[in-house]
């Protein structure tokens, strides 16, 4: 069964403390905040996109293009 965009992926663990790094940024949160939180946690960068999507937290200012 396929997911929608943006829904909970829930094969992927997300760690306590980086629901709360993402949580910390408000409703909105970079890319580049994101790869910071990814490096500083020792996490991938999905694990800390699929943070925000579960705190549904908006990712701007996408260095792909991907998110407005």
């Amino acid at each position: 069964m396929a997911r929608g965009a943006g829904a909970p992926d829930p094969s992927i663990t997300v760690p306590d403390q980086v629901m709360t790094m993402v949580r910390e940024h408000g409703e909105t949160i970079t890319c580049a905040q994101c790869f910071d939180i990814a490096e500083r946690a020792g996490v991938s960068r999905r694990v800390v996109g699929e943070a925000a999507n579960r705190a549904r937290v908006r990712i701007v200012a996408c260095q792909l293009g991907c998110f407005d």
